[in-house]
């Protein structure tokens, strides 16, 4: 089976997976997060718990998970001791518009006498999941919580006890009414329905809302999580003793509420403070909500996830991480790290999907290098790590060429990214350099490869211009392979009789290599080409340097007092007068030195902190003079380039391509120097976090 092939079929099976994973998930027993949920029609569907809960007395605390359809009458999510002649025990409902919890005294019918309500406003309350809370501690003491938040409400009724019916019974998703509504269903999706005989405070009701209920958490009497799959009409109780019964055909699916193993949280004032949760040994997540959040929470899941479309679970990791933001409308940075020893470098990739029913994952572009960080992330959602691939490298890791260097990527990697920017299949290198490479292999893993670019020059002396007055022999390296003069020769040696410009090939046998060189024979017409050619035009130096000329020794130069002017050390500002005897000139001339003050110094602090505590957070040289010539650059231990810059007032401040360097110690070159002189000088720095 081909490459392409092999992507066709699996692609196949990939839909065929997601089409059906929805369904299946929900027709078996799923305990994984929040698991399964129950949806009720609002016609008959409802869940029987009997009358085992008639001796319930105050204070109690009732809460669950609603996805509530659009409704502005009642939606009853539970009730504990429903009789067709009286209220009787305490309820919970739910509407668009509204939460009431309340209780009765079984006395006076269906008015409101017999029972007492509390009633709590909150704007579209539907088409998502709630966590609703009601705490009923006494007639004036009922709170009602949304979210972990409590509401504000107004109370209505006259009872002040809760009386059970001796033949009243309980049910999730259903309460009798009384003649002008005898029955009411619940229309939508119910989870994780807990019953306490204590009143939770504020902290214990967020505590529960997105995590799995313990059967040994103290002061629970029951708890339904809904986890069995469609053939079961038992609902199971966690703690075992109160399970329910499935009445009128009310459907399991997949459920959509954060729930997780453990979760923490942040509300009011605090909730845009960073949360952390991490797991030896493999990963590290925090988040941030941006300022105005009500509350969020960070929880974790200690299974692997049940549906696992569009993602590869990598071998050994058995959890992953959700975010539930309380305020739909708010937004949170995710900062998702792998640790040692499960990192791996771009092995690994950060799945999310929006929550537990999601059909399939998706993954964020780029690999684990080892962190990943993102954005403005939605209310819900949730991360696992995904891959495991075995990523080999594309490119050896140096390419060589004589002038020019051309890298040729393979047709079956795709993603193409070089760290400066460039997306190009092809490209051709001038300038030697080390360039990272990322993409996707021809096994649809990420990769990642450093390359350095050399591009060779001809190992040879290239042939200076001449001077003559008459004629000049030259003799090329007489390693030079295949030479070809410009004229036809062949030859290593050449004798030049007029003046013009001449050229030859030939072939550098270190590096194979061809050898283009030019050079001009130039007659000497004056005093001044002599000069000019013998003591340069450059005659400014510094205190303390010694300039030594060397004459030919074919040349006879002289001081006025006869002294040979052939080796000479010259240390101090002055004026020479010479006379010069060659073949082609007699003459005399004057030539000037000058010697300045160019001390300059360059200072470079040891190490520096770029934690942002305003001390030390950026580093660049100093310098005591003026510099007309100044380039720094920074390599971190690879020897890879990671700051260079031009500007003596630029700093580095401990980043490379936006991202803070890990690098304890780096090494860096500097090359300054004022107008008389310049300097070249290296050495470490150490980074301190």
């Amino acid at each position: 089976m081909n490459f392409i092939s092999m992507q066709f079929t699996s692609l196949r099976f990939l839909v065929i997976f997601i089409f059906l994973s929805p369904f299946s998930f929900s027709q078996v027993a799923n305990n994984v997060g929040s698991g399964n949920s129950i949806d009720f029609d609002s016609n008959d569907d409802r869940v029987n718990l009997g009358p085992a809960l008639n001796n319930l007395t105050l204070p109690l605390t009732i809460m669950a998970w609603v996805k509530p359809n659009p409704q502005t009458t009642i939606n009853p999510v539970f009730s504990s001791s429903s009789d067709g002649s009286d209220w009787h025990g305490i309820w919970l409902h739910v509407a668009s518009d509204r939460v009431q919890a309340a209780f009765a005294d079984g006395d006076g019918g269906f008015g409101l006498a017999s029972r007492r309500v509390k009633v709590c406003n909150y704007t579209n309350l539907h088409n998502d999941w709630f966590h609703v809370s009601a705490v009923i501690t006494n007639a004036n003491d009922i709170k009602i919580y949304v979210n972990g938040i409590e509401l504000s409400g107004s109370y209505n009724g006259d009872a002040t006890q809760l009386v059970n019916s001796p033949t009243g019974e309980a049910d999730i998703g259903y309460h009798e009414r009384g003649p002008s509504s005898p029955v009411v269903h619940f229309n939508g999706g119910i989870d994780e329905v807990r019953l306490w005989d204590i009143a939770l405070s504020e902290s214990q009701v967020r505590d529960q809302m997105c995590r799995q209920v313990l059967a040994t958490e103290p002061g629970l009497i029951a708890a339904w999580d809904f986890n069995e799959g469609n053939a079961s009409t038992t609902i199971n109780d966690v703690k075992g003793a109160l399970n329910g019964t499935r009445i009128g055909g009310a459907l399991t699916e997949l459920s959509s509420a954060p729930v997780g193993n453990s979760s923490i949280y942040l509300y009011g004032a605090q909730s845009s403070s960073p949360l952390n949760m991490q797991q030896a040994q493999t990963d590290a997540v925090t988040i941030q909500a941006e300022p105005g959040t009500d509350g969020i929470h960070l929880y974790r899941v200690d299974f692997p996830p049940v549906n696992q479309a569009g993602m590869s679970l990598p071998n050994g990791l058995s959890h992953y991480y959700g975010v539930y933001s309380i305020n739909p409308n708010q937004k949170f940075t995710l900062d998702y790290n792998l640790v040692v020893p499960f990192y791996s470098p771009n092995v690994y990739e950060l799945a999310y999907r929006n929550h537990n029913a999601s059909p399939s994952w998706a993954t964020f572009p780029g690999f684990f290098s080892p962190n990943v960080n993102q954005s403005n992330r939605g209310r819900h959602e949730e991360y696992v790590i995904s891959g495991s691939c075995s990523a080999p490298g594309i490119l050896p890791p140096l390419f060589s060429s004589c002038n020019q260097v051309q890298i040729n990527l393979p047709t079956n990697i795709s993603a193409i990214l070089w760290n400066d920017g460039d997306t190009s299949r092809t490209r051709t290198f001038y300038q030697n350099g080390t360039y990272i490479l990322t993409g996707i292999n021809q096994n649809g893993c990420g990769f990642s490869d450093t390359v350095f670019v050399e591009v060779l020059e001809p190992n040879f002396n290239p042939m200076p211009d001449f001077e003559v007055c008459d004629s000049v022999i030259v003799n090329l390296d007489p390693n030079l392979l295949s030479i070809n003069w410009d004229n036809g020769s062949s030859n290593s040696q050449r004798v030049i009789y007029t003046a013009g410009t001449y050229h030859y090939e030939a072939v550098d046998p270190f590096t194979g290599c061809t050898v283009l060189d030019t050079f001009i024979v130039r007659p000497i017409y004056s005093a001044a080409i002599l000069t000019r050619s013998l003591f340069g035009t450059e005659r400014s130096y510094c205190v303390g340097d010694t300039l030594k000329l060397n004459i030919p020794s074919d040349l006879d130069v002289r001081l006025p007092d006869g002294r040979s002017f052939n080796h000479y050390e010259i240390t101090t500002t002055s004026i020479y007068r010479l006379s010069i005897s060659e073949a082609c000139i007699d003459t005399t001339i004057f030539v000037s030195y000058d010697f300045f003050d160019c001390s300059c110094e360059m200072f470079i602090a040891s190490a520096f902190s770029p934690n942002g505590d305003g001390l030390n957070d950026r580093i660049r040289p100093l310098s005591n003079c003026d510099l007309n010539y100044y380039h720094w650059s920074i390599y971190n231990r690879w020897g890879i380039l990671i700051f260079e810059s031009y500007d003596p007032e630029e700093y580095f401040d401990g980043t490379f391509n936006g991202t803070e360097i890990n690098s304890s110690t780096l090494v860096y070159k500097i090359a300054y120097g004022n107008i008389y002189k310049q300097r070249t000088e290296s050495g470490t720095i150490q980074v301190i976090r």
